[in-house]
């Protein structure tokens, strides 16, 4: 328990109990498109406690050290709190769960408009552009094979 000190004919009592707690920094949370988002924390403790309790938005959710939850979309307060038997402490932290946009993807839109035909030409087969591809000499082949290629005027 704690010690007592007599002053000035009044009893003080002070506790020699030196719990305290850190429930951890606040924390964004991504739900999936499937329902709420998983909550799993363990709040740290300094001395000896005897009793614990997490409360998500008011509510007691657990009663250990560690809290495991879902949480919906939205801006949850949770707090920890532990006790020695003589003094209660407690830490919030701020739980920020996001929700991706419903719904499935949309159709495809309209097609656009057509764009300009491009200038006139000689067509080549797409076995001579795979020759012109394959090598540092296959240009030269390639030129040769359709006859398409720089010009004398």
């Amino acid at each position: 328990m704690g010690r007592q000190v007599l002053l000035d004919n009044f009893r003080w009592i002070q506790s020699t109990s030196a719990v305290s707690v850190d429930a951890g920094p606040d924390t964004i949370l991504f739900a999936d498109d499937t329902g709420p988002a998983a909550l799993f924390r363990t709040a740290i403790i300094v001395g000896t406690a005897t009793s614990y309790q997490w409360r998500l938005d008011g509510v007691v959710v657990a009663t250990t050290p560690t809290v495991t939850t879902a949480l919906s979309a939205g801006v949850h307060s949770l707090t920890f709190a532990a006790s020695d038997g003589t003094r209660t402490v407690s830490d919030v932290f701020i739980a920020t769960v996001i929700q991706p946009a419903a719904g499935a993807p949309g159709s495809p839109g309209p097609q656009g408009p057509q764009g300009p035909q491009g200038p006139a030409g000689e067509a080549i087969d797409g076995t001579a552009i795979r020759r012109a591809l394959a090598g540092p000499n296959a240009v030269e082949a390639a030129v040769a094979e359709t006859g398409w290629g720089p010009k004398a005027v």
